[in-house]
């Protein structure tokens, strides 16, 4: 669950400029299992987005690593921190930057390490998430992931 505000500025022109969404990362699990309960479950969330000047580009915008435990029957909630994606997709003026929110991946290990849920918005995304939670934020990268560079939007 993902909830976001958007602000969108208008520069001197009338036209739309930087768009700031605010996003308050939240999880909600649901342990079915009703006679085990599973503790400290390490997980990461990670949201990706596009560049809007490269398509073929994306980037990290969020990542958090999280540990949590599941009681039997039981629903968990999780809050993580809140951020604020800044970018700007208005690119005839030439000034496009940034990178709009495209999806997320959950990952969830059991003690030893070994990863027992991929929950993503695409997935390709679930398929390629080693190389998403390897990814600096500070690169820009192929939609697998596979490759990286030097970001192209700021």
């Amino acid at each position: 669950m993902v909830k976001s505000a958007r602000d969108n500025d208008l520069n001197e022109k009338g036209d739309p400029d930087n768009r700031e969404v605010q996003y308050e990362p939240a999880l909600t699990i649901d342990n079915k299992e009703k006679d085990n309960s599973f503790k400290k479950v390490k997980g990461t969330l990670v949201f990706i987005g596009q560049s809007v000047l490269k398509k073929k580009e994306y980037h990290i915008l969020y990542r958090q690593d999280f540990t949590l435990d599941l009681p039997a029957g039981e629903r968990t909630k999780w809050k993580g921190k809140n951020f604020t994606n800044v970018y700007d997709d208005y690119s005839a003026n030439g000034s496009a930057f940034g990178a709009e929110y495209e999806g997320y991946l959950v990952v969830l290990r059991d003690n030893e390490g070994s990863v027992r849920i991929l929950k993503g918005s695409k997935s390709s995304w679930e398929r390629d998430y080693k190389a998403i939670l390897a990814a600096d934020m500070r690169k820009g990268h192929s939609r697998d992931f596979a490759e990286h560079w030097s970001k192209t939007v700021y």
